[in-house]
């Protein structure tokens, strides 16, 4: 027996990640996290814009590249091992 509470939630509709918006121009992007950060990256850096990365894993690691990409100006700095891979 659920409680009427849980059943109750289950039977709200559902809020599914691209209804958390109230901004009335939303580009769905489908593509891993990791194309989210570099189109995060990308419209935000200029060409020799400074832009600090920490570096502590793989996806630091995929953020010191994009910058480079994008034409900003690396300022590495190497952190603790973690995170996910090299």
């Amino acid at each position: 027996m659920a409680h009427p509470r849980v059943l109750r939630a289950m039977a709200a509709p559902l809020l599914g990640h691209l209804d958390r918006t109230e901004n009335p121009f939303t580009i769905a992007a489908s593509g891993p996290g990791s194309a989210g950060m570099e189109a995060a990256l990308v419209d935000l850096i200029e060409p020799g814009d400074a832009v600090v990365v920490v570096t502590a894993g793989a996806f630091g690691n995929r953020m010191a590249e994009i910058v480079g990409r994008a034409g900003g100006r690396l300022i590495r700095e190497e952190g603790p091992g973690g995170g996910l891979g090299p």
